[in-house]
Parts: C-alpha cells; sequence; structure tokens
C-alpha cells in the first residue's frame, strides 16, 4: 500500500511540474503473485480449491498453497501413469 502511495505522490509531482495540473482518478494496482507454475489447467484447480478453503472459513497460508498444489499435481500425474501403464498394458509380473 505504502508502495502505491509514494508512486502515485511521484506520478502526481511529474504531473504538476510539467505545468498541466490533473486529478489522479485511479491507482493502477502491479499484478500481484507469483508466475504460473503448474500450468493452466492444474492452477485453476488449486486456486479454485483454496478460494473455497477460504469461503468455508479455513485460513489460508503458504503452507496450506503448497500442500494443496502438491496434491493436484500427484493425484494428476498419478492418473496419467495409470492411463500410461495400462495402455502398455504392464502388469506386476512384468518388472
Amino acid at each position: 500500500m505504502e508502495s502505491q502511495i509514494i508512486m502515485s505522490k511521484k506520478l502526481n509531482s511529474v504531473r504538476h511540474t510539467s505545468g498541466q495540473p490533473t486529478q489522479v482518478k485511479e491507482l493502477k494496482s502491479a499484478k500481484r503473485g507469483h508466475p504460473l507454475l503448474l500450468g493452466a489447467v492444474m492452477d485453476k484447480e488449486a486456486q479454485e480449491y483454496v478460494k473455497n478453503l477460504r469461503e468455508s472459513g479455513a485460513v489460508i497460508n503458504c503452507a496450506i498453497v503448497r500442500a494443496a498444489a502438491e496434491g493436484i499435481v500427484t493425484v494428476t500425474y498419478s492418473s496419467v501413469m495409470v492411463a500410461i501403464l495400462i495402455s502398455q498394458r504392464v502388469g506386476p509380473k512384468a518388472f
């Protein structure tokens, strides 16, 4: 919040020194967070899961978000691996 205030003061001072006073109508915020690391589909699932947790009154922190993402990745890739093994018809005696 402080950085937005400082930035708006700088923008206003620049505008006023140019001789054309203007009013600031809104403070544009920068993008928050980190870039997607899971891909669009799994990231969307993680966001929905965390959103549902928050709506149910749960406390959300980094550990919760990491655990949710890890669970989604584990479930997604385990089902993919099962599908690959079934498509190759690998049975328990093949190992």
